[in-house]
C-alpha cells in the first residue's frame, strides 16, 4: 500500500526506513524486484515519489576524475536489484508503474515448488535490511557485496566504532577481518572491521 515518503535518498545515500503517517510500523514485506541494469535508481525514485517504500542497496562516494574534480556519486553495490516494501497485492501496480524496468520479482529457489510449479516469492526480513542499511550508510571503510556464499563464521557483536551495535558474521581473509551482514537468497555486504571491535556471540 503506498504511503508518503519525504526523502529520496539521504546524504549517506540510503533510502530511510518507511513509518506511517501514525507512528506504527508500515505493512507488507520487503520483496526483491529484478530491475533492468542502470534503471535501479529511477525505479526506486518514481516509486517513492508515488508513495511506496524502496531502497537500492547504495553508497556515496568520491570520484576523482581525469580534469581532478571531485565528485560524489551514488555507487550501486547490487546490480539489478530494487528492495521494495510492499503487500503481496501491491506487486502487480508496481510491476505496471515501472514496466519494463522492472521485469519480475525474485522467487525463493531455496523452497520447493507449489504443486502448479510455481514458487513463493523471496522476502528479506526487516532485521536484515535494517542492519543492510546501517552499514551502508555507517561505515568508515568500504563495503562491498558477495554474490557467492560465504563459509560463515561465528556470529559477532560490533562494540566500537561507527559500525557499533551490529550483528553478522566474523571472516577472515589473509590478514584482515570482515564483518558480513546476510541477506536471504542473495549474498552478503562486507566491510573491514579491526578485530579488536569485535565479540563473539553464543550461538544458541
Amino acid at each position: 500500500m503506498p504511503s508518503n515518503s519525504s526523502n529520496l535518498i539521504n546524504q549517506k545515500g540510503c533510502a530511510p526506513l518507511h513509518k506511517s503517517p501514525a507512528g506504527g510500523v508500515d505493512e507488507g514485506q520487503w520483496y526483491i524486484a529484478e530491475v533492468r541494469t542502470g534503471m535501479e535508481r529511477v525505479c526506486r525514485d518514481k516509486l517513492l515519489q508515488k508513495g511506496y517504500t524502496a531502497y537500492v542497496a547504495s553508497r556515496m562516494e568520491e570520484r576523482v576524475y581525469a580534469c581532478r574534480n571531485r565528485r560524489k556519486v551514488e555507487h550501486i553495490l547490487i546490480p539489478s536489484k530494487l528492495f521494495v516494501r510492499i503487500t503481496d497485492s501491491d506487486r502487480i501496480p508496481v510491476l505496471q508503474l515501472c514496466s519494463p524496468a522492472i521485469y519480475k520479482f525474485m522467487t525463493d529457489k531455496a523452497c520447493a515448488p507449489k504443486a502448479n510449479g510455481t514458487r513463493n516469492y523471496a522476502i528479506v526480513p526487516d532485521i536484515q535490511m535494517q542492519q543492510m542499511q546501517f552499514m551502508l550508510g555507517h561505515a568508515d571503510k568500504p563495503v562491498t557485496f558477495a554474490t557467492s556464499i560465504l563459509n560463515e563464521g561465528d556470529p559477532i557483536h560490533v562494540v566500537r566504532g561507527p559500525l557499533a551495535g551490529l550483528d553478522g558474521f566474523f571472516i577472515k581473509q589473509s590478514s584482515n577481518t570482515y564483518v558480513a551482514v546476510r541477506i536471504n537468497l542473495i549474498g552478503y555486504t562486507v566491510t573491514e572491521m579491526p578485530e579488536a571491535d569485535i565479540i563473539p556471540i553464543a550461538r544458541s
